[in-house]
This record gives C-alpha cells, sequence and structure tokens, in this order.
C-alpha cells in the first residue's frame, strides 16, 4: 500500500513528473508551525502532505506560474 502511495505522490520513479509541480508550489498548500515542529497540509484534500509530495489536482501559485511563463517551461 505505501508503494501504491508513492507511486501516486511521485510518480514511478519517486519524483515529480514537473519540476515545479509539488505541493509547496500549489494555492492550497499551508504550512503552519506547531511548537517547535513544522506542520504541512493541503487545504484542498484535507490531508497533511509535505513540501515535496506531488498530487494530480496541483494548481500553481501566481508567483510560479510567472516563473513557469519566464524559463519557457
Amino acid at each position: 500500500m505505501v508503494e501504491f502511495i508513492d507511486i501516486l505522490l511521485h510518480g514511478e520513479d519517486s519524483r515529480p513528473l514537473n519540476k515545479y509541480k509539488v505541493c509547496a508550489t500549489c494555492i492550497h498548500f499551508e504550512a503552519k508551525r506547531q511548537g517547535r515542529e513544522m506542520v504541512y497540509y493541503c487545504s484542498r484534500l484535507n490531508y497533511a502532505t509535505k513540501p515535496t509530495y506531488s498530487f494530480n489536482c496541483w494548481n500553481p501559485k501566481d508567483h510560479v506560474i510567472k516563473l513557469m511563463e519566464k524559463r519557457g517551461d
């Protein structure tokens, strides 16, 4: 089951298919400090996540879209 989830999150080679397509660059990504730890959360999926995870529902933040356009990606 863990391997299946990892393939869903990262693709078969365990890296995001698009170098920008990670949770940290998505409009739904939230990072909050709880005590000494950081907690990462997807507000769309209502799911705990990590900045490097990647899901198919990715919606890039405005500055990421501009960077992708600038670099021709």
